[in-house]
């Protein structure tokens, strides 16, 4: 699996993230691995945090996933009151997205690369038509209640993030200095997140879907 740094590190820093940790209203729908996939993606956390500093965060190994599409997104201002929006349209919401589940197929991500970039140390996996075709059929289901939603543009799952700024270069030579293997997952079942603690270090299930096309 190859390391990117998304361009030239020299001269370049991280971005703290001053959301960490906060509270936060969000409903994602994520894909979370597990078993040997799981601990697969942490092998490569492990590996990576033994040569970071101070003031690199780490996704706790629990809460790792993948965000397959934000139903509401918690960046940004909405322009409405999302709680109470959310409320009205949730549980029609959740049935389309369980019809759209039993009529999709499980299917696989593999670990391409991984990136170090000034916001995030992500896993970046191969492009999966599958993946996107999730993306494109959720995107043309209603939007819920005029709440604004983005598509996800990549397939990726973020391992770190920073507590503070630091040079981007040591962490990008650090991080290109192991070797990893490509993890494999197989995708067999999405949930319905409720996100409260930012980034989902407290979050409730609100639905689970198994793929079955």
């Amino acid at each position: 699996m190859t390391i990117s740094s998304a361009g030239d590190p020299r001269g370049r820093r991280t971005e703290a993230d001053g959301r960490l940790g906060q509270p936060v209203f969000a409903v994602n729908l994520q894909a979370n691995p597990g078993g040997a996939s799981r601990a697969a993606i942490v092998a490569i956390q492990d590996a990576v945090a033994a040569e970071m500093s101070a003031g690199v965060f780490r996704t706790p190994p629990e809460t790792l996933h993948l965000t397959v599409f934000p139903i509401v997104w918690a960046r940004g201002d909405q322009g409405v009151d999302i709680r109470r929006t959310w409320a009205g349209i949730s549980a029609d919401f959740t049935r389309d997205l369980k019809r759209m589940a039993d009529a999709s197929p499980a299917f696989e991500l593999r670990g391409a690369r991984l990136d170090v970039m000034p916001a995030a140390i992500i896993l970046r996996f191969e492009p999966s038509p599958a993946l996107e075709a999730l993306r494109e059929r959720i995107s043309a289901m209603r939007q819920p209640g005029g709440l604004a939603t983005r598509r996800p543009n990549l397939a990726h799952m973020t391992l770190f993030r920073f507590e503070t700024a630091m040079p981007l270069s040591p962490l990008a030579e650090a991080a290109a200095a192991q070797a990893f293997p490509e993890p494999r997952w197989t995708v067999d079942r999405l949930v319905l997140s409720r996100e409260k603690t930012y980034p989902s270090l407290q979050t409730a299930i609100l639905a689970e879907f198994d793929l079955r096309g």
